[in-house]
């Protein structure tokens, strides 16, 4: 391929990408407890770096790079404003750390996901599960959280949580130290590496009862950002564009037999 193409290509390609990544955080600009992805942008090496190989190249070329490509995207784990609602099941992180779910079907409490979506309910059994994916919320011990839905709900800042002045269970916070191992699942969720959730930590947050953790995303900025990626990418056509005319006028033109 041309060099031209290429590079041009790869900013068609990291552009586009960009517009996803950033049309997608706008699109849950209302969902509770979202966190933004940040698109992360990288030179990528010429082709002679790149494949480890040792052939004759255009040192000019090469000065202009490989172009670019995208790296792993970034999460920003910002603190959203808590948005007090009329349901005693909405919980609020306020600070560090995560509400722990076990996974459908996962007896032995080795597969989690970790949430800021503090939006609860309580299923057909009384268990305290999330409104989202019914998933169980689970205990400091690991359990499932069962509630008799006849009584009031009283949860304190350290996620104790009481009827009729009896303590039922406390809340599971988590924290996990290197937040860059951890992936987006859906329906708010991450998980994260079997090494990484085993050195996960107690969250120092407090939890808010009656409030919802608000989106993080900001839709000014994100429909900014969109605009620049949009540019981004018509710019890179328009060089794939030009030098489509140039190889056009030196085999046509310049290489014609008199």
């Amino acid at each position: 391929m041309d060099y031209g193409f290429q590079i041009s290509a790869s900013g068609i390609l990291t552009g586009t990408y960009r517009m996803d990544v950033l049309a997608n955080n706008l699109t849950n600009m209302n969902t509770a407890g979202y966190k933004p992805d940040v698109p992360i942008l990288r030179a990528r090496d010429v082709v002679n770096r790149e494949d480890g190989l040792n052939l004759p190249s255009n040192e000019m070329l090469e000065r202009l790079g490989g172009g670019v490509q995208n790296g792993r995207n970034r999460v920003n784990f910002s603190q959203g404003v808590l948005e007090p609602t009329d349901s005693p099941l909405d919980l609020g992180i306020q600070g560090q750390g995560f509400f722990v779910l076990r996974e459908s079907g996962d007896s032995s409490g080795e597969r989690v996901r970790l949430t800021r979506n503090g939006r609860f309910t309580l299923d057909g059994q009384g268990r305290l599960v999330s409104a989202d994916s019914g998933l169980p919320v689970l205990s400091a011990t690991g359990d499932t959280i069962t509630l008799d839905p006849r009584r009031q709900v009283a949860i304190s800042t350290e996620g104790v949580i009481s009827q009729n002045g009896s303590t039922v269970a406390r809340l599971k916070l988590a924290m996990v130290p290197d937040t860059a191992q951890l992936t987006k699942v859906g329906n708010g969720m991450l998980s994260a590496p079997a090494n990484a959730l085993a050195s996960r930590v107690e969250g120092a947050g407090i939890v808010r009862q009656g409030t919802v953790e608000q989106s993080v995303v900001d839709p000014l900025r994100a429909m900014m950002e969109i605009s620049s990626a949009a540019r981004e990418v018509e710019s890179s056509v328009s060089v794939l564009q030009y030098t489509d005319r140039m190889l056009d006028r030196a085999i046509n033109g310049l290489g014609r037999v008199a």
